[in-house]
């Protein structure tokens, strides 16, 4: 029903009404008016038309469509299990499905709070999935396996990033305590002891003798270092390899320090490793790693980290990892230098004349620099030769000119280029465009100085070529009755040309005496299609200079 209908129903009513209270006849309602608030009217309109009242309050996507606010975790360890109680409130901003990630498979679900709570197992997590707008909290039982590492137990949670993110461990055994590394403990009683976790999603939890909690013994540690840098972006980016080895302390720990402004990519290497990054001053940098479990005392890592380096000219200094309590010793670098800069050792003396085989991999087939401990380099600025970012395969002129002077110039080139182009042309002076295509569509190039022309064109398909075709008009003295010259060019580009043939039409009347220019004449028949008199001219490899040729003609003598 539309707006109109619907008032007249109405109105019917109303009239009805009336006649029913008053038995009177209807009254003369040929000039009335009807005056209705405007939301009232929208209303009605909107209730006319469903469609337009779903456009009306279409809402705007939001930028995410869900998010995990908060998960608690409370642990009540056993003697080779975990059970755990998993609390988690969800945001959802959109009534389209989503999913969001609660908790690791690794863990063994019990049950699931609310029951129709819908909770589902993809990528390795258990996930909540929903199309309501708003907030829904979810709780999971689970339990999960408690391991014996090094005398001590363990067990590993798999939580995915939360606002607020919290784990309580109850039931601890009389003498223990719980160790997570990177973890903030913000209460300990006998009830159980909480701590805020970090961002990453696996926690790993050991639960140790209260007694560890004093200084452990340090190790002395020495480490060997080879360490491949690559020069980019304004940074030296650094793998490097790390061999350490001690004989005594608990052989669990080891403390790196790092240039001040480095920053910390990754750590990896054998078994578990915690890390950490702190700065106990603006100019210390320190890296903190920790293996849990039992003691070894030979350990290899790899270390990725990156440091600012202005690329200037002069000394440059390449820094390795060093030990803060031990020695480090033997360090050796392979070095890439970026794009038009040349790095040289200060001590080439001191410099290994073969690469160890971490380094030989790493480096590939790339041209590295080997470098000294000291790390010292010198940096030099080389200019770069650019090579040509594109080129004319192949061009085609014709030029005719009649008795008057009048020039009629038809070019086309085609051009191969592996990137957009601004290519340009100098017409000859005096020259006027009249028809420009490019790949067979219409386009009017840019005006530039004087007679300069600038045509921008996008990169083409893989191995296609763009193709210009252009026409203009000129003008030249008229031919002489008996002899004389003509100077007649084509338009000149910086691009090299590799080949071009042009076709220089004169009257019949008139036969060529002698030619001079940058081009070469083609022998072929001299009469053209269209009655007019044909020189073929020729030129390869023709760059940044205009193709020109000076004709000196005559009338032939007439036979007696």
């Amino acid at each position: 029903m539309n707006i109109s209908a619907l008032c007249l129903a109405l109105l019917a009513l109303g009239i009805q009404f009336s006649r029913a209270q008053t038995n009177d006849a209807p009254p003369e309602l040929r000039d009335a008016r009807v005056t209705i608030p405007y939301q009232e009217l929208k209303a009605l309109w909107l209730a006319a038309h469903p469609a337009l009242a779903k456009a009306e309050t279409k809402k705007p996507e939001p930028p995410v469509k869900s998010a995990l606010l908060s998960a608690r975790y409370e642990i009540a360890l056993g003697e080779t299990e975990a059970e755990g109680l998993a609390e988690f409130e969800v945001q959802s901003f959109t009534d389209g499905w989503t999913m969001i990630p609660l908790l690791g498979a690794d863990a063994q679900l019990d049950a699931v709070e609310p029951p129709d709570a819908q909770v589902i197992v993809k990528d390795d997590y258990y996930a909540l999935v929903t199309n309501r707008v708003g907030k829904v909290s979810v709780k999971l039982r689970f339990a999960t396996e408690i391991a014996s590492v090094g005398g001590d137990a363990a067990f590993k949670l798999t939580t995915p990033g939360a606002l607020v993110k919290v784990l309580t461990v109850t039931k601890l055994p009389t003498g223990k305590i719980v160790r997570i590394a990177g973890a903030t403990q913000i209460s300990s009683e006998k009830t159980g002891t909480s701590f805020r976790l970090p961002f990453r999603d696996e926690i790993a939890a050991e639960i140790v003798a209260a007694k560890t909690l004093a200084p452990p013994l340090p190790s002395k540690w020495k480490i060997e270092t080879q360490a491949f840098v690559q020069s980019a972006d304004r940074k030296l980016h650094y793998v490097a390899l790390i061999a350490a080895s001690t004989d005594g302390g608990t052989a669990s720990n080891i403390e790196l320090k790092l240039p001040a402004g480095a920053r910390v990519g990754k750590v990896s290497g054998a078994g578990a490793i915690n890390w950490a990054v702190i700065h106990p001053d603006d100019q210390t940098l320190r890296l903190q790693i920790r293996w849990p479990g039992a003691a070894v005392f030979q350990r290899e890592f790899e270390v990725e980290y990156e440091t600012p380096q202005p690329v200037v000219a002069g000394d440059w200094k390449l820094r390795a990892p060093e030990v803060v309590e031990g020695e480090s010793t033997g360090t050796i670098f392979a070095l890439i230098a970026e794009e038009g800069v040349e790095l040289t050792p200060t001590n080439p003396l001191a410099v290994a004349s073969r690469l160890p085989r971490w380094l030989a991999e790493h480096a590939g087939n790339k041209n590295a620099t080997v470098v000294a401990e000291d790390g010292a380099v010198r940096g030099k600025i080389l200019p770069l030769v650019r090579a040509a970012q594109a080129v004319v395969e192949r061009a085609a002129g014709k030029t005719l000119v009649v008795t008057d002077g009048a020039v009629l110039g038809e070019l086309s080139y085609s051009i191969r280029h592996e990137a957009p182009l601004a290519w340009q042309l100098q017409m000859p002076k005096g020259s006027e465009l009249i028809a420009c295509t490019v790949n067979g569509r219409q386009m009017n190039p840019i005006k530039r100085d004087g007679e300069k022309i600038e045509f921008p064109l996008p990169t083409p398909a893989a191995g296609a070529t763009t193709e210009i075709k252009l026409s203009y008009t000129a003008r030249k003295p008229a031919f002489k009755p008996v002899s004389g010259q003509l100077q007649v060019e084509l338009p000149l580009t910086d691009l090299l040309i590799r080949k071009l043939d042009w076709e220089l039409h004169i009257p019949f009347a008139y036969e060529l005496a002698a030619l001079q220019g940058n081009v070469e004449t083609v022998t072929g028949p001299d009469r053209a299609d269209d009655g007019s008199r044909l020189i073929r001219l020729h030129k390869a490899l023709c760059k940044s200079e205009a193709p020109n040729a000076e004709i000196f003609y005559q009338k032939p003598e007439s036979k007696k």
